[in-house]
């Protein structure tokens, strides 16, 4: 009996042990990551497919560069996107600053602002009105 019972907590070791192995395994193809060193050797066959993939991408733009025709065309399509990230570089700048800007002119006038018993910010507007402001961080 005892035997048995031995040789069935075996089995069931041996089934757990073969479906984590197949779990495992299936993980690695699919590129997922299983929390352990790799065991089966899939990731060095995807690296080498990646390799040559790229070396193909590399020599069909090579000889797609020796044809003037195309060659001109990439050319004019990447001096566009040259001058395309200067562009925007320099709006990206132009508004960082107008935003530090902003920033600088609503502390000032936070800071010119009169504080209720409560926290709030009170303002006069040109009207003569009254504006309030809750409590925030930049005060």
């Amino acid at each position: 009996m005892v035997d048995r019972e031995s040789k069935d907590i075996e089995s069931r070791r041996a089934s757990q042990v073969q479906a984590m192995d197949r779990d495992d395994f299936n993980r690695e193809i699919s590129g997922v990551d299983v929390g352990r060193i790799k065991r089966f050797g899939v990731a060095n066959n995807k690296s080498a497919q990646d390799k040559h993939k790229q070396e193909s991408n590399r020599s069909s733009l090579k000889a797609m560069l020796m044809n003037t025709a195309y060659h001109e065309a990439y050319m004019v399509v990447m001096n566009a996107l040259v001058e395309t990230e200067e562009i925007v570089y320099e709006e990206l700048m132009s508004v960082s600053e107008a935003l530090r800007e902003a920033e600088q002119a609503l502390n000032q006038s936070l800071e010119k602002a009169s504080t209720l018993p409560n926290g709030e910010r009170v303002f006069r507007g040109k009207d003569e009105s009254f504006l309030e402001r809750e409590n925030d961080d930049r005060a």
